[in-house]
């Protein structure tokens, strides 16, 4: 399946464009969010894409957690800076988040832990929050790419603008997605249709991911903004959308991709849209 590994255009099912699910740190909604449990679960619910956050720190290691707050959370991380975490201290961490009950044995995993459980023609969407040197932070990634046997086409990189031209100039086959939020405060978009196409095409975006913590996500959306930003040629994200009566809503406007805590019932859901109709 070529656009499982080329992020060149999103899927068809039956005689309509199906939309891609993404889910945001795994299987998130049966066990802790971004652990090998959780990709590792995701992967087997039928996940094509699984979205996850990388961060590296000052002694060169990548450790997978969302935010610093929530390494303190679930994690019991008392240092005051997440970027001195070491490999031996990130060892002692201890799983006491939500579903300590059932993972209390867990592991903080490492950029190599997740890499290791993609499987073939499935992609890994890194978000990368913390890279520091991201010449240093890409030639690691590759490493573990290679020694996996995974293609560059299935890791696809949430990161910044300059970032996504050293991917372009320097790795190519590596796919970039734009992050680009509304604001909360008052429902508006911090960059219009125009800005985020300009940002995507002056560094080598292929997509653009658009985020907001509002209720009512699409009553948001300005009229044309998504299609102006695929007749363009770029990919259009929804994060994190978690109800699933909203899926076709979605659709309609022309989304690619919807990334979400409820992987599971989202592909269900999908699923079951675009499945034969009974006459």
């Amino acid at each position: 399946m070529k656009f499982l590994i080329s992020f060149v255009c999103a899927i068809t099912a039956c005689d309509c464009c199906a939309i891609e699910i993404i889910f945001h740190r795994g299987d998130a909604s049966n066990a802790p969010e971004n652990t090998v449990i959780s990709i590792e679960s995701a992967w087997k619910a039928g996940a094509q894409y699984v979205e996850t956050d990388f961060h590296r720190t000052l002694s060169g290691e990548i450790f997978v957690f969302h935010m610093p707050y929530d390494l303190k959370r679930d994690w019991g991380w008392q240092g005051a800076d997440t970027r001195k975490l070491t490999m031996r201290e990130a060892e002692k961490l201890k799983y006491s988040g939500k579903f300590k009950e059932r993972f209390s044995d867990m592991k903080l995993p490492n950029a190599e832990d997740i890499i290791a459980t993609v499987p073939k023609n499935r992609v890994l969407v890194i978000d990368a929050k913390e890279v520091g040197d991201p010449h240093a932070f890409t030639q690691k990634i590759e490493k573990l790419r290679l020694k996996y046997g995974l293609n560059r086409e299935q890791l696809i990189f949430i990161t910044s603008p300059s970032h996504s031209l050293i991917l372009n100039k320097e790795y190519p086959g590596y796919k970039s997605i734009l992050s680009a939020t509304v604001s909360a405060a008052n429902g508006e978009f911090t960059n219009s249709a125009e800005d985020i196409v300009k940002t995507c095409k002056e560094n080598g975006f292929h997509a653009v991911m658009i985020g907001h913590w509002e209720a009512d996500k699409i009553a948001l959306i300005p009229n044309g903004f998504i299609k102006f930003i695929k007749d363009n040629g770029i990919k259009v994200c929804i994060w994190t959308e978690n109800a699933t009566e909203n899926l076709e809503k979605w659709k309609a406007l022309g989304v690619d991709f919807i990334c979400t805590d409820k992987g599971t019932k989202f592909l269900e859901s999908a699923n079951r849209e675009h499945s034969p109709r009974e006459k």
